[in-house]
């Protein structure tokens, strides 16, 4: 679809990538890409005409900072605390504005672009790992760099061979369970189902005015037959044997628990439900800190099996491992309205494009609703999903130029 020719250029993107992609700590953890976001982003706001979508992100992420900032003046937040509380939606818009503009050189330079943010994501968690890294490393960090290495190879480098996709997933699952993984072991096989599933275009027609309310329902469903199908198969005993003896028994403990196999495994969800009922409104502030749901959240995690003991803790940030929910707890209900919104208007337009996109974005949707329910929104998910989003609509303009020139 694009005519990729000048070599120099792709080696400039590759590397450009590589250092993109080192993160840094300076005041909390930011990437050298965000930095150069930041710095450029407002001379594209100010030079060139903003495209509608880009203009819905403005006014979310600007209306999310003056939410938090709200929040902060009610809970008496912190200064420090306030400044990257509020700073954190500005960081994640520049991300998508910059990117949107700088990766519409070619199909072949954003594949090296994202391909040297991956080597040197991976080298920095080989040679500097966190204490999490240091645990299980595939976890938490090194599983989710390889699957985008194999995403970003078979959509944009080499096309068209679902077999050997379709075994690349397969042996990406196996050693997702095997590292304790269960989350990312099936987003890949999902993301497939997906891809194929649109390759029948006339049923794009029927989903492309989907909204973010039709969306639920089925999600809703497919948590309930997921957690139904777990609970069975642990039940039956068809997995004995099968999986390491401690990964099965806190898979089955949780499988078996009355919240079911996904709620048990994320329950800082319910942790989060309760502090964000507790203050509706304007939340906890930046950063929220209450010890009353550290302690709530420690002892679910002993309950469901996450934890062997009742250990005591020095944090006390409130558990918040959803996009959503965290926003929810920092600044109250406005935060689940700004993601609802952010979310519809990338799944319009992924049902609009469905039958066009290659298996990068398939999989990438479903991360991304996962990580909307089950995932904390810090620095890492602040970069990944602000390029996702940039990405995500760079390819579509594409698409639509591509259109044009046929009509």
């Amino acid at each position: 679809m694009y005519n990729d020719k000048n070599s120099l250029q792709h080696i400039f993107i590759f590397i450009f990538g590589l250092i993109c992609g080192l993160k840094l700590t300076l005041f909390g953890e930011i990437y050298v890409g965000e930095i150069v976001a930041i710095i450029f982003s407002p001379l594209y706001l100010i030079f060139r005409k903003i495209s509608k979508n880009e203009l819905y992100f403005l006014l979310a992420c600007f209306l999310w900072s003056i939410c938090q900032i709200l929040s902060d003046i009610v809970n008496n937040t912190n200064f420090q605390d306030s400044l990257k509380g509020t700073l954190t939606p500005l960081v994640f818009l520049a991300t998508i504005l910059f990117y949107f503009i700088f990766l519409k050189k070619g199909e072949k330079s954003l594949a090296l672009f994202l391909l040297g943010i991956c080597f040197i994501s991976i080298i920095q968690m080989l040679v500097l790992p966190s204490d999490y890294q240091k645990i299980n490393i595939w976890k938490f960090g090194l599983g989710l760099m390889t699957l985008n290495v194999i995403l970003i190879y078979f959509s944009f480098l080499s096309k068209g061979n679902k077999l050997n996709l379709f075994i690349a997933f397969l042996i990406f699952l196996i050693v997702s369970m095997v590292n304790d993984y269960r989350s990312m072991a099936f987003f890949p096989i999902l993301g497939y189902l997906l891809y194929n599933f649109f390759q029948k275009r006339q049923v794009n027609l029927a989903l492309s005015k989907f909204t973010i309310i039709k969306i639920i329902i089925p999600l809703v469903v497919s948590v309930i037959l997921i957690n139904f199908i777990a609970a069975k198969m642990f039940e039956s005993g068809y997995l004995n044997g099968v999986l390491p003896s401690e990964v099965d028994q806190k898979f089955r403990s949780q499988a078996t628990s009355d919240v079911g196999l996904i709620l048990a495994g994320r329950s800082e969800s319910l942790i989060s439900l309760r502090a964000f009922m507790d203050a509706p409104f304007f939340g906890h502030g930046s950063w929220a800190k209450d010890y009353r749901y550290v302690d709530e959240y420690i002892l679910l995690r002993f309950k469901y099996g996450l934890s062997n003991e009742i250990v005591e803790t020095d944090k006390e940030l409130i558990p918040t491992h959803s996009y959503i929910m965290g926003s929810a707890v920092w600044y109250g209900f406005m935060g689940i309205l700004i993601w609802l919104f952010i979310t519809n208007l990338v799944l319009k337009n992924y049902f609009r494009y469905a039958t066009k996109l290659p298996i990068y974005f398939h999989v990438g949707i479903i991360l991304f609703l996962w990580n909307l329910l089950f995932s904390p929104f810090g620095a890492d998910a602040r970069w990944n999903t602000g390029l996702f989003f940039a990405v995500f609509f760079v390819f579509i303009w594409h698409q639509k130029e591509h259109a044009n020139k046929y009509y």
